[in-house]
């Protein structure tokens, strides 16, 4: 067992052996000074140190700078912002990668994006996050599956609605409307605006009412139907009438009733609000009720 209790005296007197003399290393490395440090002022304490709150007071030190104010980095900036360069080139090139392999797997869905982005902020959001982040995640693909499948529906059922159209004789509207045009485009007219006629289904203001105009133009052989309040209800193009789908029943039925036989249509709002089927103006006098037009555009639309 060993005496824990030994001397050490041998070792400050003993012989330590010979003193070695400079350099201790043969091969040793030369001193290299500090690399070179360039200081910029900190961009979010504008140089102060601190940071401040929007109310202008003082909270405590920047965090960004720990309070120095500045910033001290080993590269220059010229060389920092060549490597963000870089690095925003590289991230491009990922996402560029990324965002073909989604249009690889997924064409149906892109291809939905692409055409739907300009008329629904949903769509656009959804390919702008694509080519932020090269993917979408499941949920959202739901979501742009549900969509396709919605309009799938939706083209099908106007495909049906074309199909099973009523059928409307509108001959009478458009002659109307051609005598009117006619008759604005005359010297000394103010110009050629014609304005819609307004149609009644009866005689009560309960009853269903709404205006129409045919089209001109590139819209030339349609007649398009609104409600009063400028709800559009439908058209008619090929002797077809294609309601949308804010169009109810009844007004679906009224139009159809009443848009081949214009002039009861006049008579019938004439009655219910007393006014004219064409300028909207009040009507007083029974003459004026009973043709459902008022004295000053009586005649223009052809139908007295």
């Amino acid at each position: 067992m060993t005496d824990l209790n030994d001397s050490l005296d041998s070792l400050f007197t003993g012989d330590t052996g010979p003193v070695r003399e400079y350099p201790i290393r043969q091969n040793a490395v030369e001193y290299k000074p500090a690399t070179q440090r360039f200081e910029e002022g900190c961009d979010k304490c504008k140089g102060s140190g601190n940071f401040v709150s929007y109310t202008g007071r003082i909270v405590g030190q920047c965090f960004a700078c720990k309070g120095l104010g500045k910033k001290v980095f080993k590269t220059s900036p010229a060389t920092r912002e060549n490597n963000r360069e870089k690095a925003a080139e590289r991230k491009e090139k990922i996402m560029t990668r990324s965002v073909e392999d989604f249009k690889a797997a997924n064409q149906a869905e892109y291809e939905w994006l692409v055409m739907t982005a300009p008329r629904w902020d949903v769509a656009a959001s959804l390919l702008a996050g694509l080519h932020r982040y090269g993917d979408l995640t499941e949920k959202q693909m739901g979501l742009i599956r549900n969509a396709i499948a919605r309009d799938v529906a939706r083209a099908v059922a106007r495909e049906n609605a074309v199909t099973n159209a009523p059928s409307v004789d509108v001959s009478a509207i458009e002659k109307a409307f051609a005598v009117a045009r006619e008759k604005a485009a005359r010297v000394g007219q103010m110009g050629t605006f014609v304005k819609p006629l307004k149609l009644a289904a009866g005689t009560s203001k309960d009853d269903v009412a709404f205006k129409c105009s045919a089209g001109d133009g590139k819209w030339a052989g349609m007649v398009f139907f609104k409600s009063l309040d400028d709800r559009k209800l439908g058209y008619v193009k090929a002797g077809k009438f294609i309601r949308q789908f804010a169009c109810t029943d009844a007004e679906a039925n009224a139009v159809v009733t009443v848009a081949s036989n214009p002039k009861e249509g006049l008579i019938a709002y004439a009655k219910a609000w007393s006014r004219c089927g064409v300028c909207g103006r009040g009507l007083l006098a029974d003459e004026s009720i009973e043709r459902g037009i008022g004295p000053i555009c009586f005649g223009k639309y052809g139908l007295a």
